[in-house]
């Protein structure tokens, strides 16, 4: 039989669980305020993650090794289920430094099939493309060459209508983000009057 390993700062070591516990506890006390607050996005991330810190944590303080077993368990599996719930709501933004969802471009991008989409003076996507389930390339300039009587899509940041020679841009409704982003972006359908 191998000798048992003994942590490297044992003292330190059996206060990490009660820190875990007592972070889980932050946790749930702000998942509560995000409830009573009106931000149903944050309360079930902060929720789940904080009730396992707690669970978690207090089994690993348990003497019994089946608990401290439990305690893992409860751990890992309630940490993850807090990152999967992050990683599919609203306050998941995919791509860093970027300050609009995509989701309801997206939505809107996608009752409109078969026409052209462009991205007026913004920058490429990809979790736009994602959502969309197409390709969405930018647009650099004004001339309205390849649209050829085709009504397009362009997304773009600023409020007002694109000015493009030939064509009349109507602003297009999206359905508003879920959780307390405001929209920064813009849909317009240009077609020539």
């Amino acid at each position: 039989p191998q000798p048992a390993l003994k942590p490297a700062c044992p003292s330190v070591m059996r206060r990490v669980p009660g820190f875990w516990a007592l972070l889980g506890a932050m946790l749930c006390a702000l998942a509560l305020i995000a409830a009573a607050t009106g931000n149903p996005s944050l309360a079930p991330v902060a929720g789940t993650g904080g009730l396992a810190l707690v669970l978690g944590g207090a089994l690993l303080l348990a003497n019994q090794a089946r608990r401290r077993q439990a305690g893992v368990i409860v751990l890992v599996a309630g940490l993850w289920g807090a990152l999967l719930l992050l990683l599919t709501g609203p306050l998941w933004l995919w791509e860093l430094n970027e300050s609009w969802p995509v989701r309801p471009v997206a939505q809107e991008v996608r009752l409109h099939p078969t026409e052209p989409v462009h991205l007026w003076k913004q920058n490429e996507r990809p979790s736009l493309n994602w959502y969309a389930e197409r390709r969405l390339r930018r647009r650099k300039n004004d001339t309205p060459k390849d649209w050829e009587g085709k009504p397009s899509l362009l997304i773009t940041a600023e409020s007002k209508p694109p000015s493009i020679k030939g064509l009349t841009c109507t602003p297009l409704p999206l359905s508003p983000p879920e959780g307390p982003t405001p929209a920064v972006v813009h849909v317009f359908r240009c077609a020539k009057p």
